[in-house]
C-alpha cells in the first residue's frame, strides 16, 4: 500500500507524486491569459490587408459584370435595330424614335453615305427622348458598291450617353441587301 508523502520543506521546488515520484517545478512569474498588444496589431494588420484584398476582388468582378450586361444588352438593341433597319425598303430607310415617329428623314441607302442619327437608351435598353439616358447609339449608313444594291450600316454606343470622353465604345457593322429589284 502507498502512503501519501508531504511535501518537504526542505527543497521548495519539489515534492513527491502519489506514485512515488520527485516531480520538480520551475517557478515562474504569473502571465495573464490572452494576447499582447503587438499580436493582437498585427492580427488586426494582416485582417486588414486581407479584406482590401477582398474588396478590390469584389469590385473588379462587379465591374466585368455589369460591363459584361451592358454588351450582351447592346447586342440585343442591334439585333432590333438592324430588325427595323432591314422591315424598311432600301429607299426609304428610316429608325423610329421613342415614340415610334422616325428619327430622321428617310434615306435611300443606294446613295446616302453619312451619319444618320442618335438613339438614346435608358439602362434597360428601352429608347428613351428625356430622362434617364444611359446609352448612345450612333447610326450611320454608306453604300458599299456602286451598282447601289449593298449598304452598310454601323451602330455605335457610347456610355455615359452624354459624355465627351466616353468611356466604353462598341462598334457593330451589319450590311444591308436591296431585295426589291427584279
Amino acid at each position: 500500500m502507498r502512503m501519501r508523502l508531504a511535501e518537504s520543506t526542505s527543497t521548495p521546488k519539489s515534492r513527491v507524486d502519489l506514485r512515488g515520484g520527485l516531480i520538480t517545478h520551475i517557478r515562474r512569474a504569473k502571465q495573464p491569459a490572452g494576447f499582447t498588444l503587438i499580436e493582437v496589431s498585427i492580427a488586426t494588420a494582416v485582417a486588414a490587408v486581407a479584406m482590401v484584398g477582398l474588396m478590390l476582388v469584389l469590385m473588379a468582378a462587379s465591374s466585368v459584370a455589369r460591363k459584361a450586361a451592358d454588351d450582351t444588352l447592346q447586342s440585343v438593341i442591334v439585333q432590333e435595330l438592324f430588325s427595323e433597319v432591314r422591315s424598311r425598303p432600301f429607299t426609304a430607310v428610316w429608325v423610329a424614335n421613342a415614340s415610334g415617329a422616325p428619327l430622321a428623314p428617310a434615306v435611300d441607302l443606294s446613295s446616302f453615305s453619312s451619319n444618320y442619327a442618335s438613339l438614346y437608351f435608358d439602362p434597360n435598353g428601352n429608347r428613351v427622348d428625356a430622362g434617364p439616358q444611359y446609352f448612345k447609339c450612333s447610326i450611320t449608313f454608306a453604300p458599299m458598291e456602286l451598282t447601289g444594291q449593298l449598304a452598310m450600316v454601323k451602330f455605335e454606343f457610347v456610355e455615359p450617353a452624354h459624355s465627351l470622353n466616353p468611356i466604353i465604345t462598341n462598334i457593330f457593322y451589319g450590311r444591308i441587301v436591296r431585295k426589291d429589284l427584279p
